[in-house]
């Protein structure tokens, strides 16, 4: 079984199908390339959030990693959602506690959640790729929040690793 995702999706998923008896690998066909820095994260020293979403792990780590600490500060006071399970383990990591994560692990699992809540006059701060899931966006928005939204990374395609990935497809014997 071959495994397309970034490195560490696609290989995890082939080491947890291997301890089951399968045979396959993983192949890195995307990668993650951050877009943010310190500095262009100056402008949210002026937002105060009520709400904070992370929309993946490396969400998490795109802004973790390079936020200053009065930022850090104001977020572990807000209330956070992560969209999954890992993406609440990966803010754990950093200290965040108390994370919610929506039934539905997906965008539209956690408008669910958030429409029973509502949003009017909340701001939110979103965190996610320059792929993010414009429905999310506009869900948000049509709740009644002030929607901050911010692309911390986008995911490219690695040319080498889908060649690999094809030239093992062609030499399979099912192929």
């Amino acid at each position: 079984m071959l495994i397309a995702g970034t490195f560490e999706t696609a290989n995890r998923y082939a080491e947890e199908l291997n301890r089951v008896g399968a045979s396959s690998r993983g192949y890195g066909v995307l990668k993650i390339r951050a877009t943010c820095n310190e500095e262009s994260l100056k402008h949210l020293n002026d937002e105060a959030f009520d709400i904070v979403i992370f929309t993946s792990k490396n969400a998490v780590r795109g802004l973790m990693s390079v936020a200053p600490q009065p930022l850090k500060q104001r977020i572990s006071a807000c209330e956070v959602y992560a969209i999954g399970e890992s993406t609440k383990r990966e803010l754990e990591v950093y200290g965040l506690r108390g994370v919610k994560t929506p039934p539905r692990e997906s965008s539209m699992g956690l408008l669910e959640e958030l429409e029973a809540k509502g949003l009017q006059g909340k701001t939110i701060g979103v965190f996610h790729s320059t792929m993010v899931n414009k429905a999310l966006i506009d869900g948000l928005r049509e709740l009644g929040g002030k929607v901050c939204s911010f692309a911390l990374y986008e995911i490219e395609y690695d040319s080498e690793e889908a060649l690999k990935l094809l030239q093992d497809i062609r030499r399979s014997p099912q192929a």
